[in-house]
């Protein structure tokens, strides 16, 4: 889901006539969010980052997280994930969020890839000592120039209290709320001039952080995949985010005088439209994109499907009838590109459609079951987080609870019906009769495959 934030104009906390470069220092932190494995824009990026480097010593790049679960060339490598660490290590990332789809590839994954880097993965509100993941620290402090800079950084849960990944990706690992949590590092401001929350909690989340902290110069968030052009301003911490998929690069500069901040201001520079192109980097992401398995055909599409609501459909059909299921539901936050083009269809555009590839389970379930699955999934902005083969809407009452489900066709009070869900649905929400769901033995991107060679 992206955002356009287009509202409150520039922070300046002193006159222009204090910024010579006698009076002050600056500081330059270049950051992105939300990679997702888009490793074919760092060869865009590198010039920038130059450029950027080349007219201040003092800069540094950092992420916000999520650098995984997006590009199949990346997820389906042949150690999960490693492309995208390498080219931080090589671009020079000082630090990173932890993102909650950094857990998606497994614990062991996640380990390997964090010895891989050259950088460091912070997060405030984790416990990790009873997983197969080593201590991860909740904050560093970086010296740049005369200046300390500490990077505080936080994780969104659900209400359940675990970040949106398998939960059987969690296990022994504990969280905590990560905005009580980074309030409990006040004690920052007397270590450093510059106290940065680097964080995975998306927009509003970190609206809420800078409203009830008071020693965070400046947000540095990801999660939402929000394109925060004109930085709004709460509490006297600058909130920033630069969208997704490396298509902005985020530039925080901070003018200090006599150990004070007097100026920060957050600036987007388009990847996306840039011409000039690092050779070097360009390489070392070809050689990451040579995969024939991602290049075989496996099925053709007669017509161009554009958004969630079109492509949702054929996972609909492919769940259901390849398990041989009455019913089906997916969750549109599952599905990770909003066109599929008209014509052959490649392993490449199921792996990029679906990265997750969780497993898919199904259960006999009533129809008070089915509304309960309906219910428990609709989100806290009263819209469908999950569409199913069966279609419904929900009556919301006055007081903006949920009412009653509205089902375009009748269903049996009496029947039991065949249901299929993804693994990610069924341990993610408590329903009525998610306990009954079994493992049906097949991966949702081997059910869209088969659906589409059986289809031809």
């Amino acid at each position: 889901m992206k955002h356009k934030i287009t509202f409150v104009i520039a922070f300046q906390l002193l006159f222009s006539t204090v910024f010579s470069q006698n009076d002050t220092s600056t500081i330059v932190i270049m950051h992105t969010n939300d990679m997702h494995g888009y490793i074919n824009k760092f060869a865009k990026m590198k010039p920038v980052i130059d450029s950027v480097r080349n007219a201040n010593k003092n800069s540094m790049l950092v992420s916000a997280g999520d650098l995984f679960s997006g590009n199949p060339y990346v997820d389906r490598y042949k150690e999960p994930g490693y492309p995208i660490i390498d080219l931080m290590n090589i671009l020079d990332y000082k630090i990173s969020a932890l993102g909650n789809h950094e857990f998606d590839y497994g614990q062991a994954v996640l380990q390997k890839r964090r010895n891989d880097a050259k950088f460091t993965i912070i997060c405030s509100n984790i416990e990790t000592q009873n997983s197969e993941i080593e201590k991860i620290i909740p904050y560093k402090i970086i010296k740049i120039g005369e200046s300390k800079i500490a990077f505080i950084s936080g994780l969104k849960i659900t209400e359940e209290g675990y970040p949106e990944t398998l939960k059987s990706n969690l296990t022994g690992i504990k969280f905590t709320d990560p905005i009580k949590t980074i309030s409990e590092y006040k004690y920052l401001k007397d270590s450093a001039s510059i106290v940065i929350g680097l964080t995975h909690l998306g927009y509003k989340a970190d609206q809420v952080l800078a409203e009830k902290t008071n020693f965070i110069d400046a947000i540095i968030g990801g999660h939402s995949h929000t394109i925060i052009d004109t930085p709004c301003v709460i509490n006297n911490t600058l909130i920033c985010q630069a969208g997704s998929y490396n298509n902005y690069l985020g530039v925080l500069t901070i003018k200090i005088l006599n150990n004070k901040i007097v100026y920060k201001k957050d600036t987007l520079i388009n990847i996306s439209n840039r011409q000039k192109t690092d050779v070097n980097i360009r390489q070392v992401v070809d050689k990451y994109y040579i995969n024939s398995d991602l290049d075989r055909v496996v099925g053709f599409l007669g017509k161009t499907l554009i958004g969630q609501e079109e492509i949702v459909d054929i996972f609909l059909d492919a769940f259901r009838i390849t398990t041989n299921s009455e019913i089906s539901f997916m969750n549109y936050g599952g599905i990770r590109i909003d066109t599929l083009k008209k014509g052959n269809v490649k392993a490449l555009d199921i792996y990029s459609v679906d990265p997750f590839n969780n497993d898919l389970m199904t259960a006999m379930l009533s129809v008070d079951e089915i509304i309960s699955l309906i219910k428990v999934t609709y989100s806290s902005e009263k819209k469908k987080t999950i569409t199913g083969s069966i279609k419904y809407e929900v009556e919301l009452k006055k007081d903006g609870s949920i009412g009653s489900v509205i089902f375009d066709k009748v269903l049996d009070n009496n029947k039991l019906y065949k249901v299929v869900l993804n693994s990610y649905t069924v341990k993610s929400y408590n329903f009525k009769g998610n306990s009954k769901f079994k493992n049906a033995n097949l991966k949702s991107n081997d059910a869209l495959i088969k659906f589409f060679r059986d289809k031809k």
